[in-house]
């Protein structure tokens, strides 16, 4: 990183010092006597050699000149596309793991999760948000209880690695195979995409209404932000089972409160 802010550095400055009016003088007087070489040659009728060479020195200034310009201009068209990578990975990198890991550490504590340094690993942080929620997965023909939502979490995380490569693999299959591999990749993509809706409506379901939860989730698919906002939200809220009872059974939470506290 520091090395490619030494260039950008360098290159700023190095077209910082380049007199830019020299350069466009030098341009218009390039071309202005090269008009003026044309049209004493056109007047005489006569093409001497030594003004067809300084025609042809000039040009070449002309060519030159314009060659640096565009040189110059790539130079800084490239410092622009560096700055505005880099800005947008920085964005990316807080919105899409440092914020989120931030929020799900702090929900998954309120929870009583064991392990909520998941959150900011960046496959563990996907395993979270399938695991806080403890309600049924369901997604087209899947069902899973809430204590196998682990199983969800890694064959999506599976699919995510390398759904899309073995999709790929029966177009070894003779006529049928191309078929195959493009039901394979549609079937991946669509448990992808499902996979990502659900986590996102469930974990927000944990929090809020059904209806919040089927907003934000739909919108979450196509403005990621909206997610990651909604964290940042309900970070602090206490999930639907209860804070700290990530681990306890709805049977163990009702015999606590029937049981009177020792005085």
């Amino acid at each position: 990183m520091e090395e490619l802010l030494e260039v950008l550095r360098t290159t700023a400055e190095g077209l910082a010092e380049v007199d830019w009016n020299a350069v466009g003088n030098e341009l218009i007087e390039s071309v202005n006597e090269i008009g003026n070489t044309v049209s004493q040659s056109a007047s005489t009728g006569y093409l001497d050699p030594e003004i067809m060479l300084t025609i042809g020195f000039e040009v070449f200034v002309v060519f030159a000149i314009l060659a640096m310009c565009l040189v110059a201009f790539l130079a800084v068209a490239m410092v622009v596309l560096i700055f505005i990578c880099l800005v947008v990975a920085i964005f990316l990198f807080i919105t899409e793991y440092l914020i989120p890991a931030f929020a799900l550490f702090r929900m998954a504590k309120n929870a009583g999760y064991k392990y909520p340094f998941f959150a900011f690993i960046p496959f563990m942080q996907t395993f979270l948000e399938f695991v806080l929620p403890k309600r049924e997965f369901r997604l087209f023909f899947i069902r899973a209880p809430h204590d196998m939502r682990f199983l969800v979490a890694i064959a999506f995380l599976i699919l995510t690695t390398f759904g899309v490569e073995v999709s790929g693999l029966f177009d070894f299959i003779p006529v049928i195979g191309p078929v195959l591999s493009v039901m394979a990749w549609l079937f991946v993509i669509a448990c992808l995409i499902g996979g990502k809706w659900r986590k996102m409506h469930d974990i927000v379901r944990t929090y809020d209404t059904e209806k919040n939860a089927l907003l934000i989730s739909i919108i979450g698919i196509f403005v990621p932000l909206v997610h990651t906002i909604a964290l940042l939200v309900y970070m602090n809220k206490t999930p639907e089972y209860g804070a700290g009872n990530y681990y306890k059974s709805v049977a163990e939470k009702v015999t606590e409160e029937k049981v009177p506290e020792e005085k």
